[in-house]
């Protein structure tokens, strides 16, 4: 048996066509163009976004798929074999970014092409894609250095969400169950000054979210509850995307649960949400919600959107970039106000009209007192729940007197 009977004639003339400087060649230059499509990535994907893992295989793909067409070009059985053989093949290796798809393929075309014979056509077809690409990378940066300008010309500033109308439309009061684990939830008032999240699920509405943390909040209000042995109603905080990444309810990241801390009506922070909205202010959503706990009521409270990302795309249509709060200077509970000192403030050069300036230095105004063990007789207590508690009067109380103006001057 020769060596012309072991492999078939077809197969010594193949080798004997093979080319190794075309080879060479064709691996060079798709090494160059390898090579410039990982700079474009490196440029156009930075910080965490950026994988040097992925860059480098970008030029070993042009690489490999270069040399694999120059074996199964001309060759129609080949090439069906090769199809055969790679069909197989199953990836299992997730894409983080939809954009590195475009490179990925960027890196197979590239390796086809030269693969067939056609450098120039690899060579200007990467120069447009790479210039394409840069073109969309500065349209983004210009969008999002003048969104402000762009977004008032359109017309519109903000995105419509989905919780607007799924949360807080007014007209009907808002359900929400919290599903929480008995132990986590006794737990939870016991450590309400830490303000640590646990973990529970969430019926909103009829839709059940799942895995969403919660915590109770506030500032006067938490340690005022949390000193009170008589209550423990306090705020809640829902987080969404706190354990899932990602997850939102109708888009909101997070949502408020107001107690209502010292306010008798439980109506003055809802009138002034509402005020904010009829002047076109850049204000938080609100509804009044029925808390419930493991199906059993807790009481009314106030749900508000939170001011956070979603509150920055539903106003601005973005939703990144500089978002301040004002700082509670520490205010409840017995803590200091900061560097704040009221006696710096100086009222010469305000225009009060008719009103005049406090005298801090006047007698305190009498004060009633109530025997140890009681309350203070303009306490309210806030039933209607397992979660009640009294509220001192420290604001002005919204009751009906008469149609007179001046008995209305404290409000």
């Amino acid at each position: 048996m020769t060596f012309n009977d072991i492999f078939k004639s077809s197969f010594l003339e193949n080798v004997s066509e093979f080319s190794i400087l075309d080879t060479l060649i064709g691996l060079a230059v798709a090494l160059v163009i390898g090579l410039f499509i990982f700079i474009i990535y490196k440029k156009t994907l930075t910080g965490v976004l950026y994988s040097s893992g992925f860059a480098l295989t970008l030029v070993g793909l042009s690489l490999v798929t270069t040399l694999v067409i120059m074996a199964v070009t001309s060759n129609v059985v080949l090439s069906l074999g090769m199809v055969g053989a790679l069909s197989i093949v199953r990836f299992r290796t997730a894409i983080k970014e939809p954009v590195e798809i475009v490179f990925l393929f960027w890196s197979l075309a590239v390796g086809i092409v030269i693969g067939a014979g056609m450098i120039p056509l690899a060579v200007i077809g990467s120069a447009i894609i790479a210039a394409g690409m840069a073109a969309a990378v500065c349209l983004c940066l210009c969008t999002v250095a003048f969104s402000g300008p762009i977004a008032a010309a359109a017309g519109e500033t903000g995105v419509s969400m989905a919780y607007e109308t799924a949360l807080f439309d007014t007209s009907s009061v808002l359900e929400v169950n919290i599903r929480m684990d008995k132990a986590d939830w006794n737990d939870m008032p016991a450590n309400a000054a830490a303000e640590e999240y646990y973990q529970c699920d969430v019926e909103i509405g009829g839709t059940t979210f799942y895995r969403v943390a919660i915590r109770p909040k506030g500032n006067t209000s938490l340690t005022s509850i949390a000193s009170d042995p008589t209550t423990d109603r306090y705020s809640f905080k829902l987080e969404f995307d706190h354990y899932v990444d990602g997850q939102t309810c109708f888009g909101l990241d997070k949502l408020i649960l107001n107690n209502n801390y010292a306010d008798a009506t439980n109506m003055k922070e809802a009138l002034i949400y509402d005020m904010y909205q009829y002047l076109g202010a850049d204000a938080s959503l609100y509804n009044y919600a029925k808390l419930s706990v493991n199906g059993e009521y807790w009481g009314v409270y106030l749900a508000l959107e939170a001011v956070e990302d979603s509150f920055l795309l539903r106003n601005y249509g973005v939703q990144d970039g500089e978002l301040y709060k004002p700082d509670s200077m520490n205010i409840g509970g017995g803590k200091d106000f900061g560097d704040f000192n009221a006696d710096d403030i100086d009222f010469g050069d305000l225009d009060l009209g008719d009103m005049t300036p406090p005298d801090r230095n006047a007698a305190p105004a009498e004060q009633k007192t109530a025997a140890a063990g009681e309350r203070p007789a303009d306490d309210f207590g806030f039933g209607g729940g397992k979660g009640g508690f009294s509220m001192s009067g420290g604001g002005a109380d919204l009751n009906y007197t008469d149609d007179k103006l001046d008995s209305y001057e404290i409000i």
